[in-house]
């Protein structure tokens, strides 16, 4: 749909009123509301977070971006179809000591949500203490740690670490995701999954929940 591509873009030059527009046509027209945040909206942002680690973009341009991305994604979320599932787990999601950032760690959150999880958000710039307790307190199946910025990253590493120094590893599955995050990098800390995406994390979140209940012993 050849509207996709121009949302794709109107998200790139920073349009905001366009973005807006785009997203309730395409709707309007029969685009899927998935297809639309996946193919235009998440492409979109993912085009100007490339600009922004390149130094193309600045903190501004990125906020604005995210903003009118976060606009059309809660536009659409009331038509998002839940998934069909019996049950669903709990998530703990946050940004990492130091960033600030919370675009991609929203757009999971509704996905994840629009897939019947329920999800708890620790918000933004979250020591290790903070998700330990969290972790500690809760009863969280999959806990996400989300990091934009390279120089974050650490922050990652000590989080997960955190959880392995209180004890509390073997209590909940732990995700990563952002911009400047691999598989071979969720290997090298010890994470369970790297989340591409909100459609990979949303898929890899169900394998590693059906992984937690055939792990469990039945009765009691």
């Amino acid at each position: 749909m050849q509207l996709l591509g121009e949302l794709r873009q109107a998200v790139l030059d920073l349009k905001m009123d366009e973005v807006d527009r785009l997203t309730r046509t395409a709707h309007k027209e029969g685009a899927s509301p998935e297809q639309i945040i996946e193919e235009a909206l998440i492409e979109g942002i993912r085009k100007v977070g490339d600009l922004f680690a390149d130094g193309k973009y600045f903190l501004p341009e990125l906020l604005v971006a995210g903003q009118a991305v976060q606009a059309a994604i809660a536009y659409l979320e009331p038509y998002v179809v839940n998934a069909e599932q019996t049950s669903s787990g709990k998530f703990l999601i946050g940004t990492v000591k130091g960033d600030i950032h919370d675009i991609g760690k929203n757009i999971v959150t509704m996905m994840l949500k629009c897939n019947g999880w329920q999800v708890e958000d620790a918000g933004v710039d979250v020591d290790s203490d903070t998700f330990c307790r969290m972790v500690a307190e809760g009863d969280y199946d999959i806990v996400g740690f989300s990091a934009l910025l390279t120089m974050t990253m650490p922050a990652l590493k000590e989080t997960v670490a955190a959880l392995n120094e209180a004890g509390l590893r073997d209590k909940t599955r732990v995700m990563i995701g952002g911009a400047p995050l691999t598989q071979e990098f969720a290997d090298e800390i010890g994470a369970d999954a790297f989340g591409r995406d909100a459609w990979d994390t949303v898929n890899k979140a169900a394998e590693l929940l059906d992984g937690n209940r055939s792990a469990q012993p039945t009765g009691g």
